[in-house]
């Protein structure tokens, strides 16, 4: 269902810094995100500050594996 109007601006509640913990990342993160263009129609600008939409479901924590690097080249 589509919403219009004053449903869809009630959407927009959550301002940069609480989106950033909502999907945690940093706030200087989520402001890149939005430069590149990867958080289209998830904001938009109220005039003074930019409001985000609350995230389908928080960021998992992904952990510190970085899996295997390949071997060094060996230079003769």
């Amino acid at each position: 269902m589509m919403k219009t109007g004053l449903e869809e601006l009630e959407q927009y509640t959550l301002t940069r810094s609480q989106y950033a913990k909502r999907i945690g990342k940093t706030t200087n993160a989520v402001r890149m995100m939005m430069r590149h263009g990867k958080l289209l129609g998830e904001f938009r600008f109220d005039g003074s500050k930019f409001l985000f939409k609350d995230p389908k479901r928080p960021r998992e924590y992904k952990g510190q594996y970085h899996g295997q690097r390949p071997p060094k080249r060996k230079i003769n």
